[in-house]
C-alpha cells in the first residue's frame, strides 16, 4: 500500500481480454486489498487513466497490435 495506506492503482494492459482478466485474477488473489485493479484492452484507455492521474502503476503487453507496450509507458 502507499504510504496513507491507499491501494495502489493498478492497471493491467493487454490486447487479450482473457489475459488482463487472468492477470487481475492473479494479483488479487495474491495482494488482496493492498491493489485496486483495473483491466482492459484499450491503449487509449489506459493512455488516458495515466495523464489524469487515476493509476499507480501499470503492467502491460509489449507486443500489441496498435501500440506496442513500451510506447504506452512512454506515453
Amino acid at each position: 500500500m502507499l504510504a496513507n495506506d491507499s491501494p495502489i492503482r493498478t492497471v493491467v494492459v493487454d490486447d487479450d481480454p482473457y489475459i488482463w482478466k487472468l492477470i487481475c485474477r492473479i494479483l488479487q488473489i495474491r495482494f488482496g486489498s493492498s491493489l485496486s485493479l483495473s483491466g482492459t484492452s484499450d491503449v487509449t484507455q489506459a493512455i488516458e487513466l495515466a495523464r489524469s492521474g487515476q493509476i499507480d502503476l501499470c503492467l502491460t503487453d509489449l507486443e500489441m497490435p496498435d501500440v506496442n507496450g513500451l510506447r504506452l509507458l512512454e506515453a
